[in-house]
């Protein structure tokens, strides 16, 4: 039957055709019904992953774990923010250290006296919050000295500001520059065209006139001329006195609006500054706030610190090799090292008692064996109460599932 029926399908095409066009549609809809199970599947994580997300961020959570992001900007700010102020105030010192000092001297001398001014301003504003959550009250005497390094701080800023505002503003130059040379221009047009005209009169003058007099006529029309000759000569220097004066006119609506804008970027730089010793001020408190809270939480932190961790065996294995083990022998081979260096008499059978020790101790971690006498002391111990893995096994040198199965038969 199976011969007749391929016999079939190689003599018919059409047949064959159909059979590989069913066996693509099949593959198809099974390719894409596994595309959609894995869409889901991946919908279904990511919606886990959000209900995780949400759950942690509005958990109950202790002092520390909710104010620790905003402690480490704190400190960030309570390090790199006096920098900004010890920048500032140095433009403010060094105009008055540059009357008797060299410049770099006077930067650095500015740069050791702020820093030191920051520092103490610092503490001042540390000693001033824990007084205040220790005693529930205002010192007095901290207040004050903090204000006034804390005011001292803020002067030194804005004036340095303000003194490198002046120091960067070149609206002025540039204005003088730009109104100087239209100036130029105006003066070198009037003054040409103000010769030519007087050229003009002189040489009418000299050809109209006898013995320094105007030529007369009986319509005057000589002394006329001349007359207007003089007054287009009045007229020139009137108008280039117009246009001087209306280039001032704009010479100064140009340097109130040049100075307006940078005035207004003045006092951004001093919001700024003042922003920055605000910031300054609340760091230093927020670190005292956030000890004083896990201060204040002390017993919630030491449970979270002391809950018991269970862990498989394989798991405690890993552990034990991967962190205890290592400081186990590196704290031998200390211990070793600072016999031989401070024992010089039985040096040599120092050294091999401590090599034979950390033998007997591997042997024994790797078997689990204990002496009839160890073990006794080993039950005795466990009995008593204690549960130090660490002392334990360095006593006793057997591994950490020994010691496991030792406490949970004899505890």
């Amino acid at each position: 039957m199976l011969e007749e029926h391929s016999k079939d399908i190689k003599e018919n095409p059409n047949q064959r055709a159909l059979e590989g066009a069913i066996k693509s549609i099949s593959k198809l809809i099974k390719i894409d019904v596994m595309i959609k199970i894995i869409n889901r599947l991946e919908k279904n994580e990511k919606m886990f992953s959000e209900l995780e997300r949400a759950k942690n961020r509005f958990r109950e959570k202790s002092a520390y774990e909710y104010y620790k992001p905003i402690q480490v900007i704190s400190k960030v700010c309570q390090v790199i923010l006096p920098g900004f102020s010890v920048l500032t105030g140095i433009f403010a010192l060094t105009v008055i250290f540059n009357a008797f000092l060299p410049g770099y001297l006077s930067v650095l001398l500015a740069a050791l006296l702020l820093s030191l001014w920051e520092r103490i301003k610092c503490i001042l504003l540390l000693k001033n919050y824990e007084y205040y959550y220790l005693n529930n009250a205002l010192g007095i005497g901290l207040i004050v000295t903090s204000f006034i390094f804390a005011s001292g701080s803020i002067y030194l800023s804005i004036t340095g500001v303000s003194n490198l505002s002046e120091q960067l503003d070149e609206t002025e130059l540039i204005v003088n520059s730009e109104f100087e040379s239209k100036k130029d221009s105006i003066l070198t047009l009037y003054t040409r065209d103000i010769e030519g005209s007087k050229k003009a009169a002189e040489s009418y003058f000299e050809k109209n006139s006898y013995n320094g007099v105007i030529r007369y006529a009986k319509d005057e029309r000589y002394a006329k001329h001349y007359q207007e000759l003089m007054e287009e000569i009045l007229e020139l220097k009137k108008n280039r006195n117009v246009s001087l004066k209306s280039l001032e006119k704009l010479k100064m609506a140009r340097l109130k609006s040049g100075k307006k804008d940078y005035q207004s970027n003045t006092y951004s730089f001093l919001a700024i500054t003042i922003i920055i010793e605000i910031l300054i001020i609340a760091s230093n408190w927020f670190l005292v706030f956030f000890d004083y809270r896990i201060y204040k939480e002390e017993g919630l932190i030491k449970s979270s610190i002391d809950s018991k961790i269970n862990l498989s065996p394989d798991e405690i294995t890993n552990v034990f090799q991967a962190y205890l083990l290592p400081k186990l022998l590196n704290e031998q081979l200390v211990a070793a090292s600072a016999t031989s260096n401070t024992s010089k008499i039985g040096f040599q059978s120092t050294l091999n008692k401590t090599a034979s020790n950390q033998e007997e101790t591997r042997n024994n971690q790797e078997n689990g064996l204990l002496s009839a006498v160890s073990e006794k002391n080993l039950i005795y111990d466990i009995q008593a109460g204690k549960r130090d893995y660490r002392s334990l096994m360095k006593k006793y040198k057997i591994n950490v599932l020994t010691l496991k199965n030792y406490i949970e038969n004899y505890g």
